[in-house]
């Protein structure tokens, strides 16, 4: 006999695919790092499940990106956060 548990881990799991949008607006007030510049060379990553994306290199102590990243990921799957 076939317990409901047995149909249920015998299936294949079907990987679909599906995407993050994270919108990535500003940074205000960043602190040069470097002792000779004032500027900061500023970009974002955002990571989860394994994919990364990046923001251009923007210049400047306020930099504006106004981007929307997306990444790609597929369900199911184990991570929980979104990095960036």
């Amino acid at each position: 006999m076939t317990t409901i548990e047995d149909t249920i881990t015998n299936q294949k799991v079907r990987l679909i695919d599906y995407s993050i949008t994270a919108e990535i607006y500003r940074a205000e007030s960043l602190i040069p790092l470097d002792l000779f510049s004032r500027n900061v060379d500023a970009y974002v990553i955002a990571k989860f499940s394994g994919n990364k994306v990046k923001t251009d290199t923007v210049t400047g102590l306020n930099p504006e990106w106004n981007k929307a990243l997306k990444i790609g990921t597929g369900v199911p799957n184990k991570s929980k956060y979104l990095y960036l």
